[in-house]
């Protein structure tokens, strides 16, 4: 068994991974040949189009990735699109290595990325690797390569920590769904997915999920680095419906998810607690949209019944104020308009 596989997820983006598998062969060719071997790639394709395109970049790409001396290239395909949560966790069961890392097709790989990920794996054997805990890398224009908040310097472990207490804090505490930023141990991956039970907590914020599951074994630790390993892409236009979707996954998906996961004592009651308002900052900025706000936008498929129930008082003064934000943002939304 291999120490790492690298999984791709894709969905209807060729050029999108061309530019990710560049990435991730910029920092494969910085390894030495030896460590090159402990590492795998498998491309999941839930794509509906552009096969065609697809198995001529897996050719290209599988024959540049043999040179360099990697374990191995697989690629595979749903053959229908599944959706993004089933095409990634589908793929779970066909991992071949002691971790793995997934990295979506719209991101990329931190040009230091495996070496540190290498070396904390072989040092430390952690339950998780967590990148991005001090400073995230991104790219704010999706059209373009510019990475926002990087400076080029290479990436370090923030600390190393066995207490349950403190890798609890840092989960409930911080960003639970970019999959990017993870590095997860494969056998409790699995063993997430074996059972049925689990199945009803696989949506779109799955990865803090089963990063929260991982906390059942003892004496592991979890390695917080400083800096991204993977970077995002902000701003994509092809993923509209993520785009009107995202406040139901943050404010009423994650809370009933973090339910459910009290309900199966993977977190106490104050954990719970913390856990389900996570992201209640959102609704300052979410504060002028009353559409949303009242289930009156329907792609955004929001349930005020269930925001009432998991924020209380702090959704009613939302409400209160979004008439104030409204016309305080409308001069702001009409200058950008015409200025674009």
């Amino acid at each position: 068994m291999i120490l790492l596989e690298i999984l791709i997820p894709t969905y209807n983006r060729p050029l999108e991974i061309t530019k990710c598998l560049d990435s991730v062969f910029d920092t494969f060719s910085l390894l030495p040949k030896k460590i090159r071997s402990k590492i795998g790639i498998s491309v999941r394709n839930n794509s509906t189009r552009d096969l065609r395109k697809y198995k001529n970049i897996v050719k290209k790409y599988s024959k540049k990735f043999k040179k360099l001396n990697l374990a191995y290239f697989k690629y595979s395909i749903t053959g229908r699109n599944i959706g993004s949560p089933k095409n990634i966790w589908s793929a779970f069961e066909k991992l071949n290595s002691q971790y793995v890392w997934i990295l979506p097709d719209d991101d990329l790989a931190r040009f230091d990325s495996l070496s540190l990920i290498i070396n904390t794996l072989t040092k430390f054997k952690p339950l998780l690797i967590c990148g991005g805990c001090v400073k995230k890398s991104y790219i704010k224009d999706y059209n373009s390569n510019n990475i926002c908040n990087d400076d080029k310097q290479i990436n370090k472990i923030l600390d190393i920590t066995y207490r349950r207490s403190k890798i609890t804090k840092f989960l409930l505490s911080g960003n639970t769904v970019q999959l990017q930023e993870y590095v997860y141990k494969t056998s409790f991956v699995k063993k997430f997915i074996n059972s049925y039970e689990n199945s009803i907590l696989l949506n779109d914020m799955s990865p803090g999920v089963i990063a929260i599951y991982s906390l059942q074994e003892k004496n592991k630790p979890l390695v917080r680095l400083k800096k991204s390993i993977g970077i995002f892409r902000q701003g994509n236009n092809h993923l509209s419906d993520w785009r009107h979707l995202w406040w139901k996954f943050a404010l009423i998906d994650w809370p009933m998810l973090s339910e459910k996961m009290y309900q199966k004592k993977w977190l106490n009651r104050h954990e719970f607690e913390l856990s389900k308002k996570v992201f209640q900052h959102i609704f300052k900025n979410l504060c002028w949209r009353i559409d949303i706000l009242l289930g009156l936008n329907f792609k955004s498929k929001i349930n005020p019944l269930l925001l009432f129930k998991y924020f209380g008082y702090i959704y009613i003064l939302t409400i209160l104020k979004s008439p104030f934000a409204f016309m305080n943002e409308l001069p702001k939304r009409i200058f950008t308009f015409f200025k674009n």
